[in-house]
């Protein structure tokens, strides 16, 4: 705006701005556009990726999963056939090799269960966080009959969080520890509460 009267000069320099800040307003709508252009592109391009590891997840999981049914059903056939021909050790080796394709199998539907968790939306409760770690252990402990792991549970933990993905978390704390824990002899494996333990 000018208020008249008014010179050259003033006219001049108000034309410059006028002019300066048009063309600030078409570089910044240009680089908004572009921005959302580009967001888009790499919307599409991460949409397509996961769809693809998805589609190779699937496709993994159908692939091992044939070989490590014919393993088991194998297997299984030589413990029901010829159980009474073989000794003690061969037995434990076989049932040692069905328990392996059992974990096999828990391992690939882990994966695709960890493959729908980044689609899924948190679903967070109030849990009994003690309960969810007895029955994770007792899981592993039935999956690996032949070791002999004591284990303290205090009672009374709670958690918020999504059930699933803490479950995932615990599984694979508990599998590391009791995967690695000294192979020396203990007492059965202990589940129950225990006092003045680490939380």
């Amino acid at each position: 705006y000018l208020v008249k009267p008014f010179k050259a000069p003033e006219l001049r320099c108000v034309i410059e701005i006028a002019l300066n800040k048009h063309a600030s307003d078409v570089r910044l709508r240009e680089n908004e556009r572009w921005l959302e252009s580009t967001l888009q592109q790499r919307t599409a391009a991460l949409e397509a990726a996961n769809s693809e590891l998805e589609a190779f997840n699937y496709s993994v999981a159908h692939d091992l999963r044939a070989p490590l049914r014919g393993i088991d059903s194998f297997s299984q056939l030589l413990v029901e056939k010829y159980s009474q021909q073989l000794d003690e050790e061969a037995l434990t080796y076989l049932n040692r090799v069905r328990a392996s394709a059992a974990r096999m199998s828990q391992l690939i539907d882990a994966l695709l269960s960890l493959a729908q968790v980044g689609r899924g939306e948190l679903q967070p409760i109030d849990l009994d966080f003690s309960y969810l770690v007895q029955s994770v252990v007792s899981e592993i402990a039935a999956a690996n009959p032949e070791r002999t792991v004591r284990v303290a549970i205090p009672s009374g933990m709670r958690a918020y969080g999504d059930p699933r993905l803490l479950r995932i978390v615990v599984v694979n704390l508990l599998e590391n520890a009791w995967k690695f824990t000294a192979r020396r002899k203990r007492p059965a494996v202990e589940v129950g509460p225990c006092q003045n333990t680490a939380q």
